[in-house]
């Protein structure tokens, strides 16, 4: 995750921005600009269809960040929560089944227990962040023709755009609110890459501090790691 999500992410990226760049000439040449009439004062609003996706892509930009700012600790908790089971299941194995039965058997249990119990709390806490971004992307997907038409309707409706000129600006209209709404439909990828860099980069530090033969206090982002999970502790051996 730490490696390769940012290839695919960047090709995503690049593609995004080209597309902004080749339709936004669309949406500036069939555009134009609006002309209104507020309280009897004429106003005109040069290339009104490339200032409206700017502004509408900056807001769901805006709200999916506000709505999503916990996403990077919930994906860093499940994935320590997630290591933590692991660590108590590969203990248990090494043990082997005899000693697990007759050492210790109810404390082992209540352990590796209470451990799958902190994977489900997180991974449930996940899904929770999942269905509001997903509420967020999917109605983007709905409303952004809805505005496009909208934006296009005082100027079909006063003649001085075609029907085939709404058409064409309102699709080039979702090819760049698209674009430039990268990071909405990318924003859960791209926490789960920067919580699996932050854990590679824990652990580096970790493996420097051994090598220097001088252990410090663990750094934060090691710490946050431990904090995420109840079962902090409660050592495994």
């Amino acid at each position: 995750m730490a490696t390769e999500a940012p290839i695919g992410m960047s090709a995503g990226l690049l593609a995004a921005v080209l597309n902004a760049v080749v339709f936004i000439g669309i949406l500036w040449n069939v555009g134009g600009d609006l002309a209104v009439n507020i309280f009897g004062y004429d106003l005109t609003v040069p290339k009104y269809l490339v200032i409206s996706v700017g502004v509408y892509s900056a807001f769901l930009s805006v709200a999916v960040t506000i709505i999503d700012r916990r996403l990077i600790r919930v994906f860093a908790a499940k994935n320590a929560a997630e290591a933590q089971f692991r660590s108590v299941g590969s203990h248990l194995r090494e043990r082997g089944l005899t000693t697990a039965v007759t050492t210790g058997s109810k404390e082992q249990r209540t352990l590796l227990n209470s451990a799958l119990l902190d994977v489900i709390d997180r991974s449930r806490l996940l899904c929770l962040q999942f269905v509001r971004t997903t509420l967020v992307s999917q109605g983007n997907v709905l409303l952004a023709p809805v505005i496009a038409w909208i934006l296009c309707a005082p100027k079909y409706l006063s003649g001085s755009m075609s029907l085939g000129d709404v058409a064409q600006a309102t699709a080039a209209f979702i090819i760049v609110q698209t674009a430039l709404n990268w990071l909405v439909d990318n924003y859960p990828a791209v926490a789960d890459c920067l919580s699996s860099i932050n854990r590679v980069a824990s652990l580096l530090i970790a493996l420097d501090e051994f090598d220097t033969g001088a252990p410090r206090k663990a750094n934060t982002a090691l710490r946050a790691t431990r904090e995420a999970s109840p079962l902090r502790r409660r050592p495994v051996d």
